[in-house]
């Protein structure tokens, strides 16, 4: 197998299971933690109000400004690496329907969050909005930490091959600094490919004269040596094909071990509201992909 060339609704062999993969992106995903359970989070997020959050276990959280009353939400948690937090949950009752992540690392203090809105624009719909808030937690008696995780090139130029199932491999090109490209890959259907499996690959095949290659806006910041979380919104998809695309994937990539943690919100394409945990693992690609010639950027933004 190789990232190259993809082989669309390939069955998967393994003797001992009749359903060995899950598919999609989370067939090497982990479970959630609930290391949280129990645990006080005080965050203090530069040009913002301080945030008392809660975990009161494995799914639910309690939280609060200052003088207000706290609001239950249901959360999950995952870890990128040991005291390095994956958080997401949605605010209810909100609208716009935004979403809310943090990494926080708990040897460091520091905290980053992703602050995420679907359908602001009225425009686009579809399309995930969403803004990186840096801080710290306040400990008891001790000073707010100094440091904060910040905006990095570290991964320009650089590209990693994605496993997400056996049978799935996907390059992510660290073009630039404010975008990603997915490698070039030829895309195959298998003999026997089911009939979700053939929508997939004739959606490849609808949006190939208009959308010839992935490059979407991206950014990338460091948590710690070796650990990034990158943002990649579906923008100049959903621009020329309005009915798909406008998700936001957030990624927490451990460069040391190859693998991330990650999440999706946006849009399925019943209309259902997605906000997923993803996983992969992956080895970094030495050789160029040949999209990395090609002029940035691929889509201006007068023609979508």
């Amino acid at each position: 197998m190789s990232y190259n060339h993809r082989m669309i609704g390939q069955k998967i062999y393994n003797p001992v299971s009749p359903n060995p993969s899950i598919g999609g992106m989370k067939q090497y995903l982990e479970p959630p933690t609930n290391e949280l359970a129990g645990k006080t989070l005080e965050v203090h997020l530069d040009g913002l109000p301080p945030v008392m959050i809660r975990f009161l276990d494995g799914t639910n959280l309690q939280w609060a400004k200052p003088g207000e009353a706290f609001r239950w939400e249901q959360y999950e948690a995952a870890k990128g690496d040991e005291n390095l937090y994956l958080i997401k949950f949605l605010l209810a009752e909100r609208s716009p329907v935004t979403h809310v992540t943090l990494v926080w690392d708990a040897v460091t203090t520091l905290v980053t969050c992703v602050l995420a809105v679907l359908g602001a624009d009225g425009a686009h719909p579809r399309l995930v909005e969403s803004t990186a808030y840096y801080g710290a937690q306040k400990l008891p008696r001790q000073p707010l930490a100094a440091g904060r995780h910040g905006l990095t090139d570290d991964l320009v130029g650089k590209r990693i091959i994605w496993r997400y199932n056996p049978n799935d491999e996907i390059m992510h090109v660290y073009h630039g600094s404010d975008h990603l490209r997915l490698g070039d890959s030829d895309k195959v259907l298998a003999p026997d490919a089911d009939e979700e499996a053939r929508k997939h690959y004739q959606a490849f095949l609808d949006r190939e004269g208009i959308y010839p290659c992935y490059e979407e806006p991206t950014y990338y910041i460091k948590l710690r040596e070796g650990f990034y979380l990158y943002s990649v919104t579906e923008r100049n998809i959903n621009r020329v094909l309005p009915n798909q695309g406008g998700n936001q994937l957030l990624i927490l990539l451990n460069a040391l071990r190859v693998r991330y943690i990650g999440r999706v919100f946006g849009y399925r394409g019943d209309g259902s509201i997605e906000n997923d945990f993803i996983g992969g693992i992956g080895r970094f690609g030495p050789q160029p992909d040949k999209v990395e010639s090609l002029q940035y950027p691929i889509y201006e933004q007068s023609e979508i």
